[in-house]
């Protein structure tokens, strides 16, 4: 079933690809690469805003801790974000080829110690991993900012 899912999802990438002219390659690397881990970065904003605006009513201990921890919260992403250009772009530049050869590699490596297919891991990864962050971050920013959730 995974490899249906895969294949819809990687036609998918290819239309996408073909709508802004470029190959699976470089959509591939563009997408993967670069806008996931920047749209997790920009989810986890709110929390920080949230974080100082609360700061900003009602100066507590607990607000610096909050503050304290919300910088560290998107500090960690970032930090990802950077180990993960430092691995798949080492000379600075976007090279797809060598970017999508050595993340598809990663995958298969990752799918072999989990005894699970490379098709698995991108949707487990790239689906719902990314899913999960993005409902988290929203979960967050409404508790930073109050807001009530339902």
């Amino acid at each position: 079933m995974e490899q249906i899912i895969f294949a819809i999802l990687c036609q998918l990438l290819a239309m996408l690809g073909a709508a802004f002219n470029l190959s699976y390659v470089e959509i591939s690397v563009i997408l993967c690469l670069i806008i996931v881990p920047i749209v997790c970065i920009l989810s986890a904003v709110p929390i920080m805003i949230g974080t100082f605006r609360n700061f900003t009513q009602k100066n507590t201990r607990y607000s610096i801790m909050r503050i304290i921890l919300s910088i560290i919260y998107i500090g960690v992403y970032v930090y990802l974000f950077k180990q993960c250009c430092t691995h798949y772009f080492p000379t600075g530049t976007i090279d797809y080829n060598y970017a999508f050869e050595l993340c598809k590699n990663d995958l298969i490596h990752i799918a072999e110690i989990c005894n699970t297919s490379y098709a698995m891991v991108n949707l487990i990864i790239y689906v719902i991993a990314f899913g999960a962050i993005l409902i988290l971050n929203e979960i967050l920013g409404f508790i930073a900012n109050k807001k009530k959730l339902f």
